[in-house]
């Protein structure tokens, strides 16, 4: 009788506790990083001295969905946007990239997840000048505007998500190539 209780208590504890085990199968982020043209632009073009001068950092959604433990496929889309303006006109420069991403996961546990990974992607950049001009020689230039794609790769060197909760965490990433090499934000798995 011991054994059979014992038995049936054991079965009730391990499908009440896979019952309320968590397999999390997809991580939405929302995130904010430095890239590479952002630094130049700061640093060739000086524009702490230009007064009409806005940048965005390169943001980007990603979704992330676990294949195996170990393995993860998704996709993220980012932007950018530099914009130089004063009262003679303004000049934009922006780019878009979608990519797909495959990540690896290892060191995984329920409160930490760490990766690295390959992206592959196609980035979009365009400009446009505005320059309200009767100089005839600068009229080709007003009003202009030019989006060219290009194929955008990138090597996740390391990422890690930290968990605060069950489902909400932050995260940071390292990477080599566009759109990004720095970037952290907050996630959210289900």
């Amino acid at each position: 009788m011991k054994k059979r209780i014992t038995i049936t208590v054991l079965a009730l504890f391990i499908v009440a506790s896979s019952a309320f085990a968590q397999d999390y199968k997809s991580t939405v982020s929302a995130d904010a990083g430095i890239s590479l043209i952002g630094v130049l632009m700061r640093a060739v073009v000086n524009v702490d001295t230009i007064d009409g001068y806005s940048a965005t950092p390169a943001m980007q959604l990603s979704y992330d969905y676990m294949v195996t433990d170990f393995l993860s496929a998704g996709a993220a889309a980012s932007f950018q946007q530099f914009k130089f303006s004063d009262t003679e006109g303004s000049f934009a420069i922006k780019r878009m990239n979608f990519a797909i991403r495959a990540l690896f996961h290892y060191g995984k546990s329920d409160k930490l997840d760490m990766y690295s990974g390959i992206r592959l992607g196609m980035t979009n950049w365009g400009y446009k000048i505005d320059i309200p001009t009767n100089d005839p020689t600068l009229t080709a230039l007003q009003d202009s505007k030019f989006s060219g794609l290009g194929f955008a790769p990138q090597l996740i060197a390391f990422g890690v998500r930290g968990y605060f909760t069950d489902n909400i965490g932050a995260n940071i990433e390292f990477a080599v190539g566009a759109p990004y090499y720095m970037m952290g934000g907050v996630n959210y798995r289900f």
